[in-house]
């Protein structure tokens, strides 16, 4: 608080205490001695009003006074509503951030509020969201709230009824969080309370944000219970019978295409000439495309087109500078070491477009018809290996704008059957540990008499910095994300109860990694089929225990949110 609002709010408090300091005297008449303590008081008790109406909005009273949401056991009060729409304003920043920084050399200089099109200045309720149907900003996030808390309230309540409660891990869970809000209190230097005004609203208290963490840790409970019962119940039978009913979810194709284009220079003399020149030229390279039998035939004839046109264009630019800039003693000499480096870049460019005409795992869908090719629409039979097809864009020919692209199936539509991997790991960072420190304890690992992933996760618990030691389960083909560890993972020949020690570098610094092998796990396909039909059972569920648990979301004291 400034000192001009701490002296207001001291001035206002004195003169709710000692009102007489504050009221002009008057000469005495039979009027001012009746109206006189009549206007102290009732500015006393103005004052008193505006001073405990500020305490209880700034205090949350009012808010947690009243019920946001409820189920027949639960309540999400008003405070706690609080909590739950910033947070899911602050996650769909913080979301954002994420995306936008992946996009960008460096996140130092983005402004998410600025792609959102909001002003953080500005109160949400005065920030349109939606144009067209007039929803504002914070209608948004409310309705994400409002979809949160019921979810939440529903698998709460069926938590209660089949006797889940809270353990003390959980309770454990819950008292980080909050010290965590803690920590980044004291990072920014300011109170607990100011930190949880600013970021959870005003009134918000730790409290409510507790009862929330509850709420929260139950339902993702119970949820992570119905899940895993789902899951437990699925059988090789029942996920083969899902595939078998949605086959073209789970099918997904390889080609190889290029795009030939024609563009009008409007500035040539000859310009339409030229145009029409260069659409025959296109049309002839796209009709050889179509005529190749295989994907080697493809890239040779690409590659060979695409250095033609190269050798070209960097002859008209280049040609006279790199023969001035040659040191050989003949013109011949000059002429041949020029051709030479024009030539260097022309194979360098073929190159770079041989590299990037692989397309993978192309979904199905018959939407487009490059995919009505692929996989087959009408009766008319899914595209064979070798096969060619071409999409012409001719759409803004009159603009002098016109297009061949020409494509190659390169793999058949099929399911993926690469199988996963279930592996433990000890990962040891630089700083803490040196790879002679990994290598020991690797030794450590074969001599044990435990060669398992208990006795890996046991050996793990002896290194107190060591950065993680877990399990994961259904790694699906390269999706470690450390290439030295796919290599050695994912090869065919890997089976259970392979081990090793690998060394890889991430951001200039060296990580040592003891893995072990559990189990190769099931294909990629059964495991997608898998998962989207237990997904499915989830939500059949859900529908039905929201039915059965009634949800009540009183929007009138949603509204209220100070936002």
């Amino acid at each position: 608080m400034g000192k001009g609002n701490r002296n207001r709010q001291e001035r206002a408090e004195d003169k709710a205490l000692n009102p007489e300091k504050y009221v002009k005297k008057k000469k005495s008449n039979w009027a001012s001695a009746i109206v006189g303590p009549l206007l102290a008081a009732l500015i006393l008790v103005m004052v008193v009003v505006v001073l405990i109406g500020n305490a209880l909005t700034n205090g949350g009273v009012i808010m947690r006074s009243q019920t946001a949401a409820e189920s027949e056991d639960y309540e999400v009060n008003g405070a706690m509503m609080t909590y739950y729409v910033y947070s899911s304003y602050s996650n769909y920043v913080n979301y954002l951030y994420e995306i936008y920084s992946s996009m960008m050399s460096s996140s130092s200089s983005i402004d998410v509020y600025k792609y959102m099109g909001i002003d953080p200045n500005v109160s949400l309720k005065d920030q349109v969201y939606d144009e067209e149907s007039g929803q504002t900003w914070f209608e948004y996030f409310a309705d994400m709230a409002k979809t949160q808390v019921e979810q939440q309230l529903v698998y709460a309540q069926a938590a209660k009824e089949a006797g889940v409660k809270l353990d003390d891990d959980d309770y454990a869970a819950i008292d980080q969080n909050i010290e965590m809000i803690g920590a980044y209190a004291e990072l920014y230097g300011v109170s607990f309370n100011s930190y949880l005004a600013n970021n959870y609203g005003k009134g918000v208290r730790e409290k409510d944000i507790r009862r929330a963490l509850e709420l929260t840790q139950l339902s993702a409970k119970y949820a992570e219970t119905v899940q895993n019962g789902f899951f437990d119940a699925s059988t090789e039978e029942s996920v083969t019978a899902f595939y078998n009913e949605n086959k073209n979810d789970y099918l997904y194709a390889d080609y190889i295409s290029y795009k030939l284009v024609a563009d009008k220079n409007d500035d040539a003399e000859n310009a339409d000439e030229l145009y029409a020149s260069d659409k025959d030229a296109i049309r002839a390279a796209a009709d050889k495309l179509l005529a190749c039998k295989t994907e080697e035939e493809f890239r040779e004839y690409l590659k060979s087109y695409v250095a033609t046109l190269a050798k070209e264009t960097y002859t008209d630019q280049y040609y006279d500078q790199y023969v001035s800039e040659s040191t050989a003693e003949t013109d011949e000499a000059k002429a041949e070491e020029a051709m030479g480096r024009i030539e260097e870049k022309a194979a360098a460019d073929a190159e770079t477009a041989l590299a990037s005409i692989l397309t993978e795992d192309v979904a199905y869908t018959t939407d487009t018809d490059l995919g009505a090719w692929i996989f087959g629409k009408d009766g008319a039979a899914a595209a064979k290996v070798g096969e060619t097809f071409e999409v012409v864009d001719d759409s803004k020919d009159a603009d002098g704008d016109y297009a061949i692209t020409v494509y190659m199936l390169v793999a058949e539509p099929a399911r993926k059957e690469a199988t996963t991997r279930n592996f433990t790991y000890l990962l040891m960072e630089e700083g803490s540990y040196t790879e002679a420190d990994a290598k020991a304890a690797l030794t450590l690992f074969e001599t044990n008499g435990d060669l398992t992933s208990e006795g890996l996760l046991k050996l793990g618990e002896s290194y107190e910095k060591k950065s993680a030691c877990t399990t994961l389960e259904e790694a699906a083909l390269g999706s470690t994300g450390v290439d030295e560890l796919d290599a050695w993972l994912f090869t065919d020949d890997r089976k259970a109860g392979d081990y090793t020690q690998i060394t890889y570098t991430y951001e200039d610094k060296e990580f040592y990694v003891i893995v072990y092998v559990d189990e190769i796990g099931p294909a990629e396909w059964y495991i997608a089929c898998r998962d989207a039909m237990v997904s499915e059972q989830v939500t059949e569920w859900y529908d039905e225990a929201s039915k059965t648990h009634v949800v009540t979301i009183n929007d009138a004291v949603v509204a209220k949110v100070n936002m």
